[in-house]
């Protein structure tokens, strides 16, 4: 690793999972990609991070320990802040980097200045790693996309194509857009994130799976997504199309467009009607 002069910082925020922290540092550890710093941060109120840090670190990597709850949001908004690098990327502590992603990520974002923040595919794993299936067969072409672009996309499919541990940032559209925030749902806040991006700048496609995504009970998707009758994060999500629609219908290429002005005002009464029958099975008597 190239101390002195770093482009990217991976920062992976961390709390009481000590035995899928080593995988994932591991995973960071071992990438092709020399010129990088490397930082632990710890929300543990339990199980200190830091004897993993030094064990499976060997003085690369840097830990950093928060008293304080931060919670989700409050974290990777610390991850930003302490970023003093190019590009960054916040990493699941539960997650394994594949052979490539650090390089293949700075590599387009370096050829591609209009993009503020590059995506890749991933692959669900279960809990020892055993293959599942892919992310999702939603993909856009790969390449740049025009920010309007994705945005069409996401809507189209109603649904969130980019999965946070595949994403790379450049640091500087966080001065742009501001940080991460519960803007419309706590659970959502990363989808958020990508929608003010879009709006604004372009983003980067890698179509090739660079990541293990490990889905097991003690994620914050489990609850929101995979539990049968707990619609939350489906909830969230039309909320945040709903949004993103908004924001596509006051571009200058949709105002003059009457055809994709209706398909779009059309979407968001579907959106809405979605959002409602998720918010009916959550509440009772609704």
């Amino acid at each position: 690793m190239n101390k002195n002069n770093p482009i990217i910082t991976v920062v992976i925020p961390t709390r009481n999972r000590p035995d899928y922290l080593k995988q994932a540092l591991q995973s960071v550890l071992g990438q092709d990609f020399q010129n990088k710093r490397i930082v632990v941060i710890d929300n543990a109120p339990d199980i200190v991070a830091q004897t993993v840090v030094e064990e499976i670190g060997g003085g690369q990597v840097e830990y950093i320990k928060f008293d304080e709850d931060t919670g989700i949001i409050g974290g990777w908004n610390r991850a930003v802040e302490i970023c003093d690098t190019k590009y960054l990327s916040i990493f699941h502590d539960d997650d394994v980097m594949l052979t490539g992603f650090l390089s293949k990520s700075v590599t387009a974002l370096e050829a591609n200045p209009s993009a503020m923040m590059s995506y890749a595919q991933a692959n669900k794993v279960d809990s020892q790693l055993n293959y599942i299936s892919i992310w999702s067969d939603l993909y856009l072409r790969k390449g740049l996309i025009r920010g309007g672009d994705y945005l069409m996309y996401i809507i189209q499919n109603g649904c969130c194509v980019t999965i946070a541990p595949t994403v790379v940032f450049r640091r500087s559209v966080f001065d742009k857009v501001g940080m991460f925030i519960d803007e419309l749902c706590y659970n959502s806040f990363d989808l958020n994130m990508w929608i003010k991006i879009a709006n604004r700048f372009d983003i980067f496609f890698l179509k090739e799976i660079l990541v293990h995504y490990r889905l097991h009970e003690k994620q914050m998707s489990q609850k929101h997504w995979f539990t049968k009758g707990y619609p939350t994060g489906r909830l969230a999500t039309m909320m945040e199309l709903i949004h993103a629609t908004q924001l596509l219908l006051k571009k200058e290429c949709i105002i003059s467009d009457p055809k994709r002005q209706r398909f779009l005002i059309n979407k968001i009464s579907e959106f809405n009607k979605l959002a409602s029958g998720y918010a009916r099975s959550l509440i009772s008597g609704l």
